[in-house]
């Protein structure tokens, strides 16, 4: 998929979740349910965040130049970065928000506008799944919108029969879970902007090398962002095999690597470089 198809991607994911905060905020405010207008704000969170993964992947989308000659995608991660921080803001909003409760009576059609919200968001999240690093922890993010709202839905209905106290406590309970999404989707920033390779990629490539008749003096490779990969890697052919024959055969495995978004400098060597030291 094309960066121009994923910020399309992202803008139609950004329209669902515009409606599905509508919704949400307006059921929470006019029904008197506390779970379903935290719901709300967590879904105006994602619609700010979902405007810096749009702004992100037009950075991400410029060709290399002087200051980045490798080029711009690494800078999707800075769409993360807002993502963590707007929700963190929002999610400090709430907490103190909800430390001064107050009683009030909630109407069973704050659920009903809960579910509807739910609705348009199940169509947002299919939308930024499909958008590369930038949009991943939105996808999460808008998926707890899922969990939420089945919280907000039911807690909001419940608390409509017996009492305001069990839609407060669904709105705690969604506080709490926004935490621990803020907590999870940064330790996996870390990692991703950590270069981190799984060893089934390495081992990958460095299968393609031995089993052409080559074998590994060095090799070193990075993770750009997910799914793309840049390295150098240093290389020895058999003894019967020619310097024109080996450099050929690299050149192939250069290419077809190249194709998997493998991104290799390939140096040659002979073995009787290595050899008598």
């Amino acid at each position: 998929m094309t960066r121009s198809e994923e910020i399309k991607n992202a803008i139609y994911a950004l329209m669902f979740s515009a409606l599905g905060a509508l919704f949400k905020v307006y059921g929470g405010m006019r029904y008197s349910s506390e779970a379903v207008f935290v719901d709300g704000l967590t879904c105006i969170a994602g619609l700010f965040a979902g405007l810096s993964v749009i702004w992100w992947l037009r950075k991400a989308s410029m060709p290399p130049d002087e200051d980045h000659p490798y080029g711009h995608e690494r800078l999707l991660f800075g769409g993360v970065v807002h993502t963590i921080v707007i929700y963190s803001l929002v999610a400090g909003y709430i907490f103190f928000m909800l430390l001064h409760p107050k009683s009030y009576e909630v109407s069973p059609e704050a659920s009903i506008y809960a579910a509807i919200g739910v609705a348009f968001y199940a169509i947002a999240i299919a939308l930024y799944r499909r958008v590369t690093v930038a949009g991943s922890p939105i996808a999460i993010f808008t998926f707890s919108e899922i969990l939420e709202g089945v919280i907000s839905i039911t807690s909001s209905l419940l608390g409509s029969m017996w009492g305001y106290m069990i839609d407060y406590i669904g709105a705690w309970i969604i506080e709490a879970y926004l935490f621990v999404e803020i907590g999870q989707q940064s330790i996996e920033l870390i990692n991703m902007i950590s270069d981190r390779v799984s060893p089934k990629v390495k081992k990958y490539v460095e299968n393609e090398f031995r089993k052409r008749g080559f074998s590994i003096v060095n090799f070193r490779l990075r993770c750009v962002v997910p799914g793309k990969y840049q390295g150098d890697i240093s290389i020895v052919p058999e003894n019967d095999m020619s310097d024109d024959r080996a450099y050929e055969i690299a050149k192939e495995i250069q290419e077809r690597l190249l194709e998997s978004n493998i991104d290799l400098i390939v140096h040659v060597k002979r073995k009787n470089k290595y050899e008598g030291k």
